[in-house]
């Protein structure tokens, strides 16, 4: 029988998505049956890392979503003497 310990505390909020070979989580470490060489695979995830991750994620998108619709209006309120396409349209009108 193998068995890790000191688990508890970096475990204690963090929910276990998977976990090879299979085996008993105890209050402070996992026990598994091996007959070679194997090392569990123990996969968990914080849910409260998650949700901040989330939350900043969201934040930046709507940060980006300002900044690239001020870049948009600040393109098209440019003054024709800067817009080289507003001076050759200008001088060159199409013809119908």
């Amino acid at each position: 029988m193998e068995q890790i310990s000191g688990l508890g505390p970096e475990l204690q909020n963090d929910q276990i998505e998977s976990v090879v070979p299979t085996g008993t989580i105890l209050q402070d470490g996992y026990s598994w049956q091996s007959n070679g060489s194997l090392t569990p695979d123990l996969s968990a995830v914080d849910p409260t890392a998650v949700a901040a991750a989330s939350t900043w994620d969201f934040r930046s998108g709507i940060a980006f979503g300002l900044a690239v619709g001020a870049g948009v209006a600040f393109l098209q309120e440019l003054p024709d003497a800067i817009s080289p396409i507003r001076q050759l349209r200008r001088r060159h009108p199409k013809r119908s």
